[in-house]
């Protein structure tokens, strides 16, 4: 995905960072789609933030997460 972070779709990838490395990894479950044009104007009415990705931050401890990504996209020139 960037650097210092992947994605596992494979069941049996996914199985085996379980068993052999859990405390490495974050388990995401869900999938969100939209159409042509939507996320920009969901972006743009203020649903969605969208931030420069920090493969840091995704695999810190989750406490505190949402406030420090609310903090950073309320931040000037943070946005993407």
């Amino acid at each position: 995905m960037i650097p210092g972070l992947y994605a596992a779709r494979d069941v049996d990838v996914v199985q085996r960072i379980i068993e052999t490395e859990p405390h490495e990894a974050r388990f995401v479950a869900g999938m969100v789609s939209w159409r042509e044009g939507e996320l920009r104007a969901q972006i743009d009415a203020g649903a969605w933030y969208a931030l420069k990705p920090d493969a840091a931050l995704v695999m810190s401890p989750h406490e505190g997460m949402w406030e420090e990504l609310v903090r950073r996209a309320q931040r000037p020139r943070s946005r993407i």
